[in-house]
């Protein structure tokens, strides 16, 4: 019975279901996603003035249930495992730089890579280099101090000096030139000094000195000749002084004693100063005894004096022999070997007086002293 539904509420049913309008009775129409809602005053979509569609300007709303199609900057974002793969041509070309954050990713506006500043060293490595660099100046301090202390020993103070190859100069005009004494040490000797101040004699023309451990030093000279000697005019009230001068006429010593040099005759000196050239009257003379003692020098003679007028020449070998004879047979006899020769036989037959007469074409001739 309580299953079987009662007659009278069938019937209520039936009435409250026929009182109800037809709408109702109809479901709701779901709206369509497809579909635009269309606005009143308002122009759709897709459409112009003259509601003809323009297709450049239309654009397709989204449905709500798909989702939104992704963005040009999302697949630009995307792995380079996605993108394709390019030629080696495209790979040589550089990459252009990064935008830095904040700034705009426009590919016209490219900017240069800033080089990383360099790093500052700590300050650890600057202790170090000044305990470094005060470590060395102690070091060195202390070497000056130790070779100081060595360099007074009294076994390194100089006890011997020798002096090699001068004949012109003393030895004790050598010492006093290089100022070396007895108490001095050997390792303080400045010899770059000590050789400047002995060149200042005109007569040296070379210097070396050598340490012979422990007390030893060693002065090697090399000298210059003296060439020829001249003399100043004879004169009341004046000593007469002889000018010692080298083979460019410059003067190396003068004294009032005659030198173991040429002495050129009847040639007056007007002026001599060490070390520069000497000044003559008589120059033509002076020329042709120079050339004479050269071309002497050349063969192993010796003239003890030499005096010239006009062309005239007499060379004196010893005090009592001469030879005689013009400028220019003499010049040609002595590179000839003929007045060489003609002296060597007086010599060994001990004649040391005469005069030796020297014609043309090397002719010599020999008159004893009377």
């Amino acid at each position: 019975m309580d299953n079987q539904e009662r007659p009278e509420n069938r019937d209520l049913r039936d009435e409250a279901e026929g009182l109800m309008p037809e709408e109702t009775a109809v479901e709701a129409k779901q709206p369509d996603p497809d579909e635009t809602m269309e606005v009143p005053g308002l122009k759709p979509e897709g459409q112009t003035a003259s509601g003809i569609p323009d297709a450049e300007k239309t654009r397709v709303m989204p449905k709500p249930d798909e989702a939104a199609p992704e963005s040009d900057v999302d697949e630009a974002s995307e792995p380079d495992d996605a993108a394709p793969e390019r030629d080696l041509d495209e790979e040589a070309a550089p990459e252009p730089d990064e935008p830095e954050a904040g700034e705009s990713a426009s590919p016209r506006r490219k900017r240069r890579r800033r080089k990383p500043k360099a790093a500052k060293p700590p300050r650890k490595r600057k202790r170090h280099k000044r305990r470094h660099r005060v470590l060395r100046v102690l070091l060195v301090l202390a070497l000056i101090a130790a070779a100081v202390v060595v360099a007074n020993l009294s076994y390194f103070t100089i006890q011997n000096v020798s002096v090699i190859g001068n004949e012109q100069v003393s030895d004790a005009e050598i010492l006093r030139l290089a100022e070396i004494d007895d108490e001095q040490s050997i390792l303080g000797l400045n010899m770059l000094l000590a050789r400047h101040k002995i060149k200042l004699n005109p007569y040296i023309e070379s210097v070396n000195i050598n340490r012979k451990m422990p007390d030893t030093v060693e002065i090697i000279v090399t000298e210059k000749p003296a060439f020829a000697q001249l003399a100043t005019p004879e004169e009341k009230g004046k000593t007469r002084k002889y000018v010692a001068i080298d083979s460019d006429g410059r003067v190396l010593e003068i004294s009032e004693e005659k030198m173991k040099a040429t002495y050129i005759k009847d040639v007056a000196v007007t002026k001599a100063k060490l070390r520069d050239k000497v000044e003559i009257k008589e120059e033509g003379a002076y020329l042709k005894a120079m050339d004479i003692i050269a071309v002497a020098q050349e063969t192993d003679m010796f003239f003890k004096r030499i005096s010239i007028k006009g062309s005239w020449v007499e060379a004196r070998i010893y005090d009592d022999l001469m030879c005689e004879g013009r400028y220019a047979n003499i010049i040609k006899a002595l590179r000839a070997g003929t007045l060489k020769t003609v002296v060597y036989r007086l010599y060994q037959q001990n004649v040391d007086e005469g005069t030796v007469n020297v014609g043309d074409n090397n002719y010599c001739s020999f008159t004893p002293k009377k």
